[in-house]
Parts: C-alpha cells; structure tokens; sequence
C-alpha cells in the first residue's frame, strides 16, 4: 500500500518549531506502524522544501540544535535519505483530467497523486484537512481520499480492509498502555474467535486500558464490569506460566480474558469463550 505525505498540510501554519514538534510527535506512533508494516511512503519532490513557520522549512530544522527537535531528527533524516518520489513514477495526469479541493486547483500535488494510488494521505495539523476523509474532484466526479490524522482511525481502517490482524490491531492500539499482547499463546488467541467475538474482545481492552490498576482491583467486588481476579485452576499446569499468580476478567458473560500482571502490565495469556476452564477457578 502507497501512503503520501500530504505537502498541502505544511505551508508555514505553524507559530513556532515547537509547535511542529508537537504536532509531528503525536504523528510518531503512526509513522512507526507505516514502518512496521512496510508500507510505501512517499512524498512530493520538494517536500523538505514545505514551510512550517512563516520563516523556516523542513530543510532548515534538520539543522537545528534544538533539543526537542532531536525527537524527531532521526525520522525527518530517514525520510530525507529514503527516496520514493511519487514524481518519479506520477499517475495522474493533468494534461488530460483536472484535479481539485475545495474548489482550488490541486493538480501536481500529493492529494491528485493519491487519488491514483490507495486513495489514502498523511497530514500534518492544519485546517483544511482535519478531517478523515477528504473529497476531491477528478473531472467533477468526487472521490473519497483516508486522510491519516490520528492512530486509532488508521488502525480502524487497516483492521477493516484486513491489512493487519487483530493481534497487529492490539499491540499498536494499546502499546504503552497497562494491557500487553506480546504474550498472547496463539493457540488460544484471536484465531479461535469470530469476528463479533474478536470485537467483544477488543472493547473489553479499550475499557480495561482506560483504568486505573486501584480501578481494575475493585471491579472484583462488582457484579458488573470487568471482575478481575484470580484463577485458582489448573489451565496453566505445566506451562512457561505455572509459576505465574494468574488472573482473569470478563470480556462478556461467557468470554474471559486470562493473563497476570508484572509491575503495572497486564500479559494476555489466553482468551475463553466458554467458560470450561474459567469455572475450574
């Protein structure tokens, strides 16, 4: 899959570099994924030569000695020495079609040459593209581009068009959160659920991360939520685990999600969709 980084997005907007910095920080976590997952990244000719302050370009702050601008060096020099030009390999044509946005003329631009490609774009904070999804026009005929704003919608759409499990899924949404994925037994994991089941699931983390350990602890006297608490039974017997004080709580009625917990994570071990060893302990 192709990704343009959208050049529109950058035109001096910016007040200061800090202000960048912090903008392209919250962008880390994505440009990580794209990096992982081996997509294409590609980007305009002169990008490096887009304004972020009404004074300074990319090219500029790859030379300053700011120490917040070392954050982000190693990622603008990799993308500075990592060539894929879409204008070496340019799809649309505005000889033939015209292009445009919001009613301005987007032709010889990263958003026309997305509209070529994946139809999917990467843009920095600015107004006019803060949006999802953006429509432009080829020949008056409206076309739908992703624009890629946040990590968790592009992880949604990844998801959906089955470009990452449901594993991939977890351990990018919830890396440096209080949930771990890496010690998930694929044999009891995500390929013996469903998909409404693989969704239970994963609303199940979205509110097991967005609590406090004091929270988590107490939801064990609750009739509802999540009831974590500890398995007394013998599911892990004989296991790289069994030395482990093993926990559970409930995704639904049926579904419990096992794991234990080291310092403030909690390791998933094993998902159950039938409480056969869940009423064991």
């Amino acid at each position: 899959m192709d990704i343009i980084i959208n050049e529109l997005s950058l035109i001096g907007q910016f007040q200061k570099k800090d202000d960048f910095v912090a903008n392209i920080t919250k962008l880390l976590p994505i440009f990580n994924i794209i990096d992982k997952q081996g997509f294409g990244l590609l980007k305009e000719h002169a990008f490096f030569d887009s304004k972020i302050t009404d004074i300074e370009t990319l090219s500029s702050i790859l030379k300053s000695k700011n120490s917040n601008i070392r954050k982000i060096k190693s990622l603008l020099l990799k993308l500075a020495r990592n060539p894929p030009y879409w204008n070496d390999s340019r799809r649309h044509n505005c000889d033939s079609d015209t292009y445009s946005f919001n009613g301005n003329n987007i032709c010889d631009t990263s958003l026309a040459e997305a509209s070529q490609r994946d139809k999917i774009i990467l843009s920095f904070e600015h107004d006019d593209y803060i949006n999802q999804e953006l429509t432009i026009k080829k020949n008056d005929v409206n076309q739908a581009i992703f624009n890629i704003v946040k990590k968790d919608t592009f992880l949604e759409k990844l998801y959906q068009d089955k470009l990452i499990s449901a594993l991939k899924f977890c351990c990018f949404k919830f890396k440096k959160s209080n949930i771990n994925f890496e010690t998930l037994e694929k044999k009891f994991g995500f390929s013996g659920l469903n998909q409404e089941q693989t969704r239970n699931f994963i609303s199940s983390f979205d509110v097991f991360t967005s609590m406090t350990w004091c929270d988590i602890d107490k939801s064990s006297s609750k009739k509802n939520g999540l009831n974590y608490k500890s398995y007394q039974g013998d599911w892990f017997n004989g296991t790289l685990h069994q030395d482990k004080s093993i926990k559970k709580f409930r995704v639904s009625q049926k579904y419990r999600c096992f794991g234990y917990r080291e310092n403030d994570i909690f390791n998933v071990l094993r998902f159950e969709i039938n409480h056969k060893n869940s009423d064991k302990g």
